[in-house]
């Protein structure tokens, strides 16, 4: 299974759109072989600024051609990793749909060279219209898998695109599943934060504060202090004011279409006072306002509750930590259920796996809820059959019934989880 979304590419007609010098380029003679293995070495290479390379110069030239030159000359230290670079900038400079396997073939080569010699850095490419979207993951945690040559990465975005991410992704010719940190956050965020409402007395908010106290009780026991009760307590103080925010959010974009003004995602650390004062300065009555004025009063209280941007950080970080207990098993599941490809669906794998993670039932029916809601396929299908959104103790049980007759024996535990993650990386959101 293809993790880098090759059907994007099924509505792309036109070559790589909006790069300079494009005859020049597209006169270059495509050699006889152009997807040689990377060399295998040790060594990794000095003098290359991995920093620029990966936050600004790939990225941007995937989209629009520029700083081609740069990047030859920053990778002249690294001369295999170059000549597959330049395999891809002729496939991509003569037609980069066309030439899409190929190219995404090359990168997984490029990530082999970069595990080769021990370093951090992982590609993952996508169509974007007719253009590359270059994908830079930062490896922060690798997780081997118990009875498997299969290990989890742990990976940060370091790419300025505006392009998602799977909650996994399982890239071809691969033995390593990619988890990013971000996907991570965003599930965490939307699924696991709501029920931590103080006054929410559903069946499926108080297991979760059961089974989040025997997190923390676990936690602490082994002394990793960056989960305790003080982040839950504050995940709870700001519950409501995340919750009324959330919802103004979703009124708004209900009426994009009509007033023009959407509102993707608010952050984190809420919408800051720039961002307000625009926001202010729009419409607010009539019959499609851009922001009703209640809406912005909520994106107010939001930010003045939160007090102390760091502290919600260090908190969704120690309960994301927690999500990574069914999400890691989701990653191992796949390519170790479904080892050969073939007819195998790694992701109906994977969220069985994660759906009977023993310690976190109730985390990973919350999360495979969400991607139901949210559409994904297979999640949806999991929902129809095991009810995983009325189930407010989780599907533990019967998911590892499911999973051990259509998968074999059970997924061993994933030893060395984390006890926090971050939620941002390199300055990104």
């Amino acid at each position: 299974m293809r993790a880098w979304f090759v059907a994007l590419l099924l509505t792309c007609t036109l070559a790589h759109a909006g790069k300079g010098r494009r005859a020049k380029k597209a006169a270059q003679a495509e050699p006889a072989a152009t997807e040689q293995a990377a060399p295998r070495g040790p060594q990794a290479p000095a003098g290359v600024d991995w920093t620029v390379l990966h936050q600004t110069w790939l990225p941007t030239w995937g989209t629009s051609g520029r700083h081609e030159e740069q990047i030859v000359e920053e990778l002249e230290p690294a001369p295999a990793l170059l000549a597959l670079f330049q395999q891809v900038s002729r496939l991509s400079w003569s037609d980069n749909v066309a030439n899409f396997p190929r190219i995404a073939t090359l990168f997984d080569q490029m990530n082999a060279w970069h595990e080769d010699r021990n370093l951090p850095w992982r590609y993952g490419v996508v169509g974007v219209g007719a253009q590359l979207g270059i994908r830079v993951f930062h490896v922060e945690h690798r997780l081997p898998v118990t009875n498997s040559s299969l290990e989890v990465l742990i990976a940060g975005r370091v790419d300025s695109l505006n392009v998602g991410a799977n909650l996994v992704e399982w890239p071809e010719h691969s033995t390593v599943a990619i988890v990013p940190l971000r996907a991570v956050r965003n599930r965490t965020v939307a699924a696991l934060w709501p029920p931590l409402d103080p006054s929410d007395d559903s069946e499926v908010a108080q297991n979760l504060r059961r089974e989040l106290d025997l997190a923390v009780a676990e936690v602490e026991l082994l002394q990793q202090l960056h989960f305790g009760h003080g982040e839950v307590e504050l995940l709870q103080q700001l519950a409501v004011p995340r919750r009324t925010a959330e919802q103004a959010r979703t009124a708004i974009q209900e009426r994009a279409r009509c007033s023009r003004f959407g509102v993707s995602r608010i952050p984190l650390a809420g919408f800051d006072a720039g961002t307000l004062a625009d926001m202010a300065a729009l419409p607010s009555t009539g019959a499609c306002p851009a922001i009703r004025a209640e809406e912005l009063t909520s994106f107010h209280d939001y930010r003045d509750a939160l007090t102390d941007p760091a502290a919600l950080e260090s908190a969704i970080g120690a309960l994301a930590a927690h999500a990574l207990r069914p999400i890691v098993r989701l990653a191992a599941a796949g390519p170790s259920a479904c080892p050969d490809g073939g007819t195998c669906d790694a992701w109906r794998a994977g969220l069985l796996a994660a759906l009977s993670t023993p310690d976190a039932p109730v985390a990973a029916s919350l999360i495979v809820c969400d991607l139901a809601v949210n559409g994904v396929g297979q999640a949806k299908t999991l929902e129809d059959e095991l009810s995983v959104c009325d189930a407010p103790a989780g599907v533990a049980d019967e998911a590892a019934v499911l999973y051990e007759t259509e998968f074999g024996p059970a997924l061993a535990p994933v030893p060395g989880l984390p006890s926090h993650l971050p939620v941002t990386f390199a300055g990104r959101p």
